[in-house]
């Protein structure tokens, strides 16, 4: 009897065993086959692996295979973690996420990533070496700015996340991403040291006045993804959005929104010189709604008005005034169609005041009565 249960032991003894050597040759088998000439090993889960063989990697489970890696192998354009986290961590790969040491290295597919609110960990200079497109990295947990922080060998930024309860602080950091939760962009900006602006792709429909949205802001390029409201009809008014701020070129794809009506003061005051940079479609896609233009252009150091956009003026329109619209500028001349008829136009006054206009071709036809405080010469 004790024999035969002795026997029996040893069967199960020699049966787990067996079960653990399989276990064990099973492993070691996708470990050679996972094996590449660097050294390194992937086991992937999903949409993140880890990877297994740099001696600089964070993490190590204690579990003989060494230290590793977290490396994200998605290829969406968008990749948001706020619902990563597991009890308050930020988690990937059966990992906390302390240091994002190679996350997004080599990917090709992703644009914009966006950390959770819970991640306080570093944010590695590498983390997306060997990438080629743009990088949008965002953080929720805006307790400090970041965003000045720059990545080794890509072309990435970091972004701040605002948002309601914090844009007081957050309008104030380098760059800052607009989510479309925002519920006004209305001198969102206004008076603040922003640089760098990026705005949601799928933008809020309830946007619809962004007057002096970066007045007198630090900002120094038209944000990424603004000319994606061109199509909002709901975006009527663009008065002093980048009035004295620091914006000295626009873009050729920059075209006004399709509802637009007031962009007084739009420019006003920018580093803006050559006019030529932009196309004239800015205006003349929008002549059926567009009607207040005045001051668009006031103290700006634009030195030449191309045919192109003045033409944007003449026909059938819907501008009511273009007051002041170049006035304190060093302009010197208008080009040779200019001006030509201003069918619509009700208030011209002071257009040019206080510029140097030596020049206008003779065939100029313009109701002087509007125009005061230049000088005019054949």
């Amino acid at each position: 009897m004790e024999l035969r249960k002795e026997k029996r032991t040893t069967v199960i003894i020699m049966a787990i065993c067996a079960v653990m050597l399989a276990l064990c040759t099973y492993t070691f088998a996708r470990y050679i086959k996972n094996l590449e000439t660097s050294g390194q090993v992937k086991v992937k889960n999903t949409y993140f692996e880890r990877v297994y063989g740099d001696a600089n990697a964070p993490y190590d489970q204690k579990d003989g295979f060494g230290k590793y890696y977290v490396h994200s192998t998605a290829t969406s354009w968008t990749v948001d973690f706020k619902d990563e986290v597991v009890n308050g961590k930020f988690t990937l790969a059966g990992t906390e996420i302390t240091d994002t040491y190679m996350l997004f290295a080599k990917n090709r597919g992703t644009k914009y990533i966006f950390l959770p609110e819970s991640y306080t960990g570093k944010i590695n200079k590498n983390m997306f070496d060997g990438t080629s497109t743009g990088k949008r990295l965002i953080y929720r947990n805006t307790a400090n700015d970041l965003s000045s922080q720059t990545f080794n060998y890509a072309d990435a930024k970091i972004y701040a996340y605002i948002t309601d309860s914090n844009k007081n602080t957050v309008k104030n950091y380098m760059n800052v991403y607009v989510p479309n939760e925002i519920s006004s962009l209305v001198g969102l900006f206004s008076n603040s040291a922003v640089k760098d602006v990026c705005i949601d792709e799928d933008y809020n429909l309830n946007w619809n006045d962004l007057n002096h949205m970066f007045y007198n802001s630090q900002i120094e390029v038209i944000p990424e993804n603004f000319t994606r409201l061109t199509d909002n009809v709901t975006i009527t008014d663009l008065s002093y959005c980048f009035a004295e701020s620091k914006i000295s070129i626009i873009p050729s794809n920059l075209v006004l929104p399709a509802g637009i009506k007031n962009v007084e003061g739009m420019f006003m005051g920018t580093l803006v010189s050559n006019l030529s940079d932009c196309s004239w479609y800015l205006i003349r896609e929008r002549l059926d709604t567009l009607e207040n233009c005045s001051k668009m252009f006031k103290n700006t150091l634009v030195t030449e008005l191309p045919n192109d956009l003045i033409n944007s003026f003449t026909g059938q329109n819907s501008i009511k005034t273009v007051s002041e619209m170049f006035a304190g500028t060093p302009i010197t001349t208008i080009g040779d169609e200019a001006l030509n008829d201003l069918v619509n136009v009700m208030d011209a006054s002071g257009m040019f005041a206080g510029t140097q206009i030596s020049s206008v071709q003779k065939n100029l036809l313009i109701n002087l009565n509007f125009i005061s405080n230049f000088r005019l010469s054949a």
